[in-house]
């Protein structure tokens, strides 16, 4: 009986593969090291095909969910091809045959629309949610900007003060000799009262000239100082060579082209828009917002009180950064109005808010900021709250008291008591 080569070979690689398969563990090789190979490969295949199933079941259940949405569009169209097709000279099998590929195809086609849909959906969502970001940035700095101008020019005036009454005492004894001269000589006094006061704010002026030429003086004199000294310049220089190395290793650009870059870099015509829409959204709901104390009013809760003023920039900013929280607080965010416990007294289950309130947003306020909070340094004790009610919108503040007095938890919010500053003539409050 004769035999191939190729037979034999077959037959001996088959009993081979039968005898490594049947045989235990440690008989498939002396070190274990094949067959602990195989049982890690085993595994490893096992649980990678346990984790793309688990990964693919959300998938499938989408597009499933999507089939099922578009199945009587679908069917609709394949109906209408069937029913075209029939009046043809095609057999029933070719038409139901091109029935069930035009069937299968829509499927196909509704499912890639789905993913491309969803992608543009995403896209657009990421686009927003940046969107959202840069303006919020942009009003930042806006806020930061409207802030520094009031404190600077407050800054300013307080040194201002200063040097016109270190000076006070020199320009009246100067106006007092004066006057006392133009007296002797027979002046009229009416036009020497002028002429006086008219010298008084002139010594004045001359006053912060003067202190503002000193100060230049005497720091040119210090530059010069600090320039001639051999120490520091060797000090100086070899910290300039030290920034130039480390600017070089990391490719950044010198402090100067630095400055030079932030200052080219200026909103776009759609982001001023933006920040623009953002702030009229906010000044219309701020308008609308009832509950508000008035400028010269007090809000207190326990040991802790705001003006109206500080007040009404809280609420403004819960307004203008509702879009897109602010700090790493997240603010403003949901408040919870939960009942009070039932052993609290007379205030026992009831809400510090109406119980119809919805939407309601917590927000810090400031005291003496020129424009809230926003968005970092200390968030303070009290809040605003600014919430929807009968269809009309509400601000209120809240906060803790642990006085014995209240009673209660610690974590307990009271509504803040409004009392009516006496010594405020704000007449803004009758706007």
């Amino acid at each position: 009986m004769k035999f191939s080569f190729h037979l034999i070979t077959t037959l001996v690689s088959v009993a081979l593969c039968g005898i490594v398969h049947a045989a235990p563990a440690p008989l498939c090789d002396r070190t274990n090291g094949l067959c602990a190979d195989i049982a890690a490969r085993a595994v490893a295949d096992s649980m990678m095909g346990d984790d793309l199933v688990a990964r693919a079941a959300p998938k499938k259940a989408a597009n499933a969910k999507i089939q099922r949405q578009a199945a009587p569009k679908v069917e609709r169209k394949v109906k209408a091809f069937q029913k075209q097709a029939n009046k043809g000279s095609a057999s029933p099998a070719k038409v139901n045959a091109q029935a069930n590929k035009l069937r299968q195809s829509e499927k196909g086609r509704v499912a890639t629309q789905a993913r491309k849909d969803n992608k543009a959906a995403k896209k657009q969502a990421w686009a927003g949610a940046a969107n959202r970001a840069t303006t919020t940035k942009n009003i930042q700095a806006v806020q930061k900007k409207q802030g520094q101008k009031p404190m600077k020019k407050a800054a300013k005036k307080d040194a201002n003060n200063k040097i016109q009454q270190k000076a006070a005492a020199g320009i009246n004894q100067k106006v007092k000799d004066w006057r006392a001269k133009e007296k002797a000589a027979g002046g009229y006094m009416p036009r020497v009262n002028i002429l006086a006061d008219r010298m008084r704010g002139k010594e004045k002026e001359r006053a912060l000239t003067q202190a503002r030429k000193d100060r230049k003086t005497e720091r040119g004199k210090q530059w010069a100082a600090a320039k001639k000294a051999p120490m520091a310049k060797v000090a100086t220089k070899a910290a300039a060579a030290a920034r130039r190395r480390d600017r070089r290793l990391t490719g950044a650009p010198s402090p100067a082209n630095q400055a030079k870059l932030a200052k080219n870099v200026k909103p776009t015509k759609q982001e001023k828009k933006n920040v623009k829409d953002r702030f009229q959204a906010a000044r219309q709901k701020y308008g609308q917002t009832q509950g508000m104390p008035a400028r010269g009013q007090t809000a207190t809760v326990g040991a802790h009180s705001a003006n109206g003023r500080e007040v009404r920039n809280s609420v403004f900013n819960s307004y203008l950064h509702q879009k897109n929280p602010i700090g790493t607080q997240r603010l403003p965010k949901p408040f919870n109005n939960d009942p009070y416990s039932p052993t609290h007294g007379t205030l026992a289950n009831q809400r510090p808010l109406p119980q119809t309130a919805r939407k309601l947003k917590e927000y810090p306020v400031i005291k003496n900021s020129p424009n809230g909070w926003t968005g970092n340094g200390q968030v303070g004790a009290l809040r605003t709250i600014t919430y929807k009610n009968g269809g009309q919108r509400h601000a209120a503040v809240i906060g803790h008291d642990t006085s014995p007095a209240r009673g209660g938890d610690e974590r307990d919010h009271y509504v803040a008591t409004v009392t009516r500053d006496l010594e405020s003539s704000d007449m803004e409050d009758f706007e």
